[in-house]
């Protein structure tokens, strides 16, 4: 934080808390939110975590899982990403646009698993609704989740199919969700979060078939902040036409947009499950971020992986970028990931 602060040079902002710092530096009006004396740090910090993080995490962990427990939606989605985009290719956001089916299968996402179940608000005035008078000052709260499984208003709620947002000829409809919000105060991130979401998952995709370690019988996740996933573990498998060290170009610097590169290989690979991802590479950007991983990797996920643990996260990225030195190691690897991550020595 010291070399930070040391580096920094005032009215040259180099991100978001350069930019605060100098509006707070800048008010001398005591009343108002950017005074020193008001501590806008806190709030600003955590609408950042929450809103920029946490919930586009959470969504894909929602993903993987929902496609590792409906295998005939993964296929499905490859075929498309195949024809579309291609296995080598890196992903780009006009593909989106081409892409029914990954459209449907993220809104099938957002409509069981929205980020935030729930909207909270606060009456700026006494008004009355369907017959109900609400007095000022008075919290409203929007339930989004309820929303997207009324029976009354989805065929078979429960069930996750992403075929009801298509139309008679696959094209993709927009439906009617809750997830974003609604009006001048919808959420401001909403086509960060879906660029996000696609450039992963698709990538993603590109590159593995991910199996469930079990089927799950039970889907639905715990209320706390958001609606956190069900606790699970997946198989990354690596797919035929891209698991050889040619594809995956091992160099560190990108040769063109036909074949990525080691950083951002590297970069997609550093989860806890997929459900800090954002969390981890928003801390190790800012310098925060001290933490140790430990990978468990092996032919057979049952068999004795003690000797192929490593600390190292680099070694692990070599592997992945390379096609796991698939001449040294014949046959079809399977890449069974536990990650457990620690930040200043805290768990996560």
């Amino acid at each position: 934080m010291e070399v930070y602060l040391e580096s920094r040079v005032q009215n040259q902002p180099r991100n978001y808390t350069d930019a605060l710092m100098d509006k707070i530096e800048a008010t001398t009006d005591a009343t108002s939110v950017f005074h020193s004396s008001q501590n806008t740090w806190v709030p600003f910090f955590i609408d950042v975590l929450l809103a920029a993080i946490e919930t586009t995490s959470s969504t894909q962990e929602w993903s993987i899982l929902f496609l590792s427990q409906f295998p005939e939606v993964q296929k499905r989605l490859q075929a498309e990403i195949s024809e579309v985009i291609g296995n080598v290719k890196c992903p780009v956001g006009s593909d989106r646009d081409r892409m029914p089916y990954f459209q449907a299968v993220l809104e099938e996402v957002f409509r069981l698993a929205p980020p935030l179940p729930f909207g909270f608000h606060k009456c700026t005035e006494d008004t009355k609704l369907m017959g109900v008078d609400i007095k000022k000052n008075s919290l409203i709260v929007f339930n989004f989740f309820g929303n997207h499984i009324d029976p009354d208003k989805w065929e078979d709620p429960d069930i996750f199919k992403p075929e009801r947002f298509l139309d008679g000829d696959q094209n993709f409809v927009k439906p009617e969700l809750f997830t974003f919000g609604y009006g001048r105060r919808s959420c401001i991130g909403e086509h960060v979060a879906r660029s996000q979401l696609f450039i992963f998952l698709t990538s993603i995709l590109q590159s593995f078939n991910i199996y469930p370690e079990k089927k799950l019988d039970n889907l639905r996740g715990n209320l706390t902040i958001g609606y956190r996933c069900v606790e699970c573990k997946v198989i990354f498998e690596p797919r035929d036409k891209v698991n050889n060290t040619e594809s995956y170009c091992s160099n560190t610097e990108p040769k063109s947009n036909q074949c990525p590169n080691k950083k951002r290989i590297s970069e997609i690979m550093r989860l806890k499950t997929f459900k800090i991802l954002f969390f981890i590479f928003a801390l190790k950007l800012s310098g925060a971020f001290a933490s140790r991983m430990l990978f468990q990797f092996g032919d057979d996920p049952k068999g004795d992986t003690s000797k192929n643990k490593t600390n190292s996260s680099e070694k692990i990225f070599d592997y992945f970028v390379s096609g796991f030195d698939y001449e040294n190691r014949p046959g079809k690897f399977i890449l069974y990931v536990n990650i457990y991550a620690s930040v200043n020595g805290a768990s996560i």
